[in-house]
């Protein structure tokens, strides 16, 4: 509004010595410009004298709110009439982003704070940035922009609701007994692979004499390849088209829940999570409730996006295929795999599927 009147009577001013040119006109004119000038340059001074800093709560809240406090300092004598604010609030994990706008007022050698809400409808590392700080002069015409930079970040973390474990690992048979890959021959000749005719460069120590002398032609015997018994958990970060954000919320809620129901179980685990957008997979270790808190803070802290690659094709190119014997798959959508899971069993879980998020799921691992 100010400065639509101040636009308004400079444009009558220039209009008015156009029209009906005097001294007294021209003098008008000239004063308003001179004012502007030093007003300007008032404010350039006072700009030097101006500091802020922002303080956030420090942890996440499932509740999806915290406090955020703006402290903004006149160092200087001279007062000033209106500073404007604009902080910019960005949700990294969802991409919501929204702004906050402030107009002050602060005497000489004062201290003012802005408390403002961090209010997030999603979980999310939020990140708080001050965006633009800038004097408004006396007519409003000129903003004096301020050297002021200051950001600060607070992770909200998603809900956590129960998975049951049906078996536990650590007793049931199918963990405990050896157990081999189904898809590739490897080493101990204990177990056999498969049965196949003799090619040529087969180890002697291959060969089934017995079977051999039966069929009268030399049969040898692969030997398996044993499977550690590892448990791992995927977390896919990759979109694959306009996904709204309570599915993006619903991917943090179950691989937080799932995570903290493994734990609770004492299960030993791998974590494993994507960042599409530089096709690189993460694994952590997983073993304590202490574990989880910089795992998800990774995890939420940045953007999912579309990508065509997958968490599993991100792990498979950096680490090779997988040889755990149970893995747990999160994703947004169903998700297909064609040579990164060669052995082991593969549980799916779509965090588009409401029921996940309505009830108690199941997870039979066996």
């Amino acid at each position: 509004m100010k400065r639509a009147i101040s636009f308004t009577l400079l444009i009558l001013l220039i209009i008015l010595n156009i029209v009906d040119t005097n001294r007294f006109s021209l003098a008008l004119l000239f004063a308003f410009v001179i004012v502007m000038l030093v007003a300007c340059a008032i404010d350039f001074v006072i700009r030097r004298k101006l500091s802020a800093k922002l303080f956030l709560n420090t942890g996440g809240r499932t509740d999806k709110t915290a406090e955020g406090i703006l402290e903004i300092r006149n160092d200087g004598w001279v007062p000033v009439i209106s500073l404007k604010i604009k902080l910019k609030i960005v949700n990294l994990y969802t991409g919501d982003e929204k702004h906050e706008i402030f107009n002050i007022s602060l005497s000489g050698r004062e201290r003012k704070k802005i408390r403002f809400n961090l209010a997030s409808e999603h979980c999310g590392k939020l990140r708080c940035s001050l965006e633009r700080m800038s004097l408004e002069g006396i007519f409003g015409i000129i903003d004096v922009k301020c050297d002021v930079h200051e950001e600060k970040a607070v992770t909200m973390l998603p809900e956590v609701f129960d998975v049951v474990i049906s078996y536990d690992l650590h007793e049931s048979d199918s963990f405990d007994n050896d157990s081999y890959s189904p898809y590739k021959k490897g080493r101990d000749m204990t177990e056999t692979y498969q049965i196949r005719e003799y090619e040529q460069g087969d180890s002697l120590k291959q060969i089934h004499w017995k079977l051999s002398g039966k069929l009268d032609k030399l049969i040898v015997r692969d030997p398996s390849l044993p499977l550690d018994k590892k448990l791992m958990v995927f977390v896919d970060k990759s979109l694959k088209g306009e996904t709204p954000p309570s599915q993006k919320e619903a991917l943090a809620e179950l691989a937080v829940s799932v995570c903290q129901s493994l734990i609770d179980s004492e299960l030993e685990f791998v974590l494993v999570w994507n960042e599409p957008a530089e096709n690189v997979a993460w694994v952590k270790d997983m073993q304590f409730s202490e574990d989880m808190g910089d795992a998800i803070s990774q995890i939420i802290g940045t953007k999912l996006v579309e990508s065509e690659i997958t968490c599993a094709q991100s792990y498979t190119s950096m680490y090779g295929s997988s040889d755990a014997t149970h893995i747990i798959y999160i994703s947004v959508g169903k998700t297909s795999f064609d040579n990164e899971f060669t052995s082991g069993r593969v549980i799916l879980i779509d965090a588009s599927d409401e029921e996940y998020r309505q009830n108690n799921r199941e997870l039979v691992l066996y």
